[in-house]
Parts: C-alpha cells; sequence; structure tokens
C-alpha cells in the first residue's frame, strides 16, 4: 500500500512507522478503527501547526491492540507528540492488563528519560568530549608528538584513526538519506538491511529520483548493499525482531535500477554488522545495528542510532578498512 505524503510533521512519521508495524493498514482503516475523522489524522501528519488533542489515546489504542506498542514507547511518544506524559488513567485505557506498579514505573521511567535529555542538553553529552578535536586539516605523516593530558591524547588518536566528530542519532543528521543525498557530487555507496529509510517515503522516493539523475549525468555511482529476502541470515533477523521486517523497499530499488544506470543493488546473506554510508571517497559513516525487537524499537526503527563519521585522509584512518569490507561483501552477493 502506497501512501501520498507531503513533507510529514513528527507525529506523520511515527504514524506511519506504527501503521507499517501493524501490517501497513491504511490511513482510512486506522482512522475508522480509532474513531477518528480521517482529514484530522490527515491534518496531524502534514500540518506542523496542528498538535493532537483529547483523542490521543483513542489514536494509540488501535496499536497496543495489535500488540505493536508497549507501554514505554507510548510515554515517549506522547512526550514527544504532546510535551507530556501519559497519565494514570490514560495508561490504562490503552493498556487495560497491565498493573498499576507497571504503569507508575513507566511514567517513572519516563520522567528519568526526560531529565536526562534536559541535562544533556544544557550540559554536552559526555561523548562530545571526544569530539571537539581541533578543526581536521590535511595531516602530516610524521606522527605528531602526543600531548601530555588523556583527553589531548585521545583527541590525537581519533585524529589519525580520521575521526573527526559524530552524530549522537540518525534522525535530523546530515547523515539521514535526504542530506547524504543533497551532499553527493558523485558517489554514494550504502551498505544496511533493506534501505527502506531512503525510498519507501514517497517524498524521499521523489528525492531518490533527482539524486540518481544528477549522478548519473556527472558519470557517477551509486551502490547499495542489502539483505536477500530470500536469505538465512533475513529469516533469523524476523525471528529476532518477531516478524517486524518488510522487505517492499526492494522493489522501489528495482524500479530506481531500471531507470538508472548509474544504481546498482546487490543482496547478500549475512547478519547486518555495520550501517555504512560512503560519500564521494571523502567519508563514511558508520554505527551498529540494534538486532533484537525491544533495542530496535527503542531507537526509533534506527532513527535515534548514533553514528561516527571518519574522514579518509588521515594517516591512520579507519576509512579504508570499512571499504575493504563493503567491497569484500560485495563481491559474493548477487544482484537485485
Amino acid at each position: 500500500m502506497a501512501r501520498t505524503h507531503k513533507t510529514l510533521t513528527v507525529f506523520g512519521r511515527d504514524l506511519d512507522l506504527l501503521l507499517d508495524r501493524s501490517g501497513r493498514i491504511s490511513i482510512r482503516e486506522y482512522a475508522d478503527e480509532a474513531n477518528i475523522d480521517y482529514k484530522y489524522i490527515s491534518q496531524l501528519r502534514n500540518d506542523p501547526g496542528r498538535r493532537p488533542g483529547r483523542s490521543y489515546v483513542s489514536m494509540l489504542k488501535p496499536f497496543a491492540r495489535r500488540n505493536v506498542l508497549e507501554l514505554g514507547e507510548a510515554q515517549q511518544l506522547s512526550l514527544r507528540h504532546r510535551a507530556r506524559l501519559l497519565s494514570p488513567a490514560e495508561c490504562n485505557e490503552i493498556f487495560p492488563g497491565l498493573s498499576e506498579e507497571e504503569v507508575l514505573a513507566s511514567i517513572d521511567e519516563a520522567q528519568k528519560h526526560t531529565e536526562l535529555a534536559r541535562t544533556e542538553k544544557a550540559d554536552a553529552h559526555p561523548t562530545e568530549m571526544l569530539y571537539r578535536p581541533v578543526p581536521f586539516e590535511a595531516p602530516a605523516y610524521d606522527k605528531p608528538q602526543v600531548p601530555v593530558t588523556q583527553w589531548d591524547e585521545m583527541n590525537v588518536v581519533l585524529r589519525e584513526m580520521g575521526i573527526f566528530c559524530g552524530t549522537y542519532r540518525l534522525s535530523a543528521s546530515k547523515w539521514e538519506p535526504l542530506q547524504c543525498m543533497s551532499r553527493s557530487q558523485r558517489k554514494l555507496w550504502f551498505m544496511g538491511i533493506v534501505g527502506s529509510k531512503w525510498v519507501s517515503e514517497e517524498y524521499v522516493f521523489a528525492e531518490f529520483k533527482k539524486f540518481a539523475r544528477r549522478i548519473q549525468a556527472r558519470n557517477g555511482e551509486v551502490r547499495f548493499l542489502l539483505m536477500n529476502p530470500e536469505g538465512k541470515a533475513i529469516s533469523r533477523l524476523k525471528v529476532l525482531r518477531g516478524g517486524a521486517l518488510s522487505v517492499e523497499s526492494l522493489e522501489r530499488f528495482k524500479e530506481l535500477m531500471a531507470e538508472f544506470e548509474c544504481l546498482q543493488v546487490r543482496l547478500c546473506d549475512q547478519m547486518p554488522s555495520f550501517r555504512l554510508v560512503f560519500i564521494d571517497d571523502k567519508t563514511v559513516a558508520v554505527s551498529r545495528y540494534k538486532l533484537d525487537k525491544e533495542s530496535y524499537y527503542q531507537s526509533r526503527f534506527g532513527w535515534e542510532a548514533p553514528h561516527l563519521v571518519i574522514h579518509a585522509d588521515a594517516p591512520w584512518s579507519l576509512y579504508d578498512a570499512f571499504e575493504y569490507f563493503y567491497e569484500q561483501v560485495w563481491d559474493t552477493s548477487i544482484g537485485l
């Protein structure tokens, strides 16, 4: 089922992910099941000026009934969409089978998470200490004198290995698909599971076509290395994720390959180790995958995953190692 998209709001993106988890039911079917006006749902998906109101509990009920939404995630969604947590009464209405202790524990956990986020915003996250080196310069290949302090030494090591920055989450970063496509000039390689973030949303799919057209005009190259939908590895991954794995994006890639010669897609039969995005032989963004169902949902399907960014020009850059790994898997994979 294809959904027509304008630019989605945060609510709209989260709703579509929940609908996909539910078996890709249509928005009209969902609105009928939630007993909410379809036009109102459409406004919430596309109008950044609209916020969910009193019917928010009804909006979550269909997903709780289908066992694709847990209380902890529901609390985070409520906080993101309404700027407040679900009350005990709302929790009981959405999840009638839970005990009072479970409900109160979810509120306490969400409050702790909120306070931690506020603290991280006020004070730089500890990991950011690692990514505060001086601006990266073309390195000299003589090993520099290592400063005496521990953090200075760590920063020198990171620069020597090409690690000059990172992003704490994929969403709204320079490494989410739309940003990667806009920055790529002649080459983009990707390694992932099924590549859904690049083609599933209609507006992103349209941008991919513009991107591929531009790269093809420059005689560039786009490679996507994804999991074989008929392989043993993806069957194992489906079990780990409780069946929450759609391969419909592969049909989109077939459509793109038929239109653009610059795009190649191959399929591998191995469990995903890394999410990799190479851009123009200059940088690679690296992230690890959360394979089990609970961790996958907690990471908001990978949108909350941190990425390490590695520059290719450093003396001991890890870029070459990841590129070598990519090419090894590519050479042993089959065409889509």
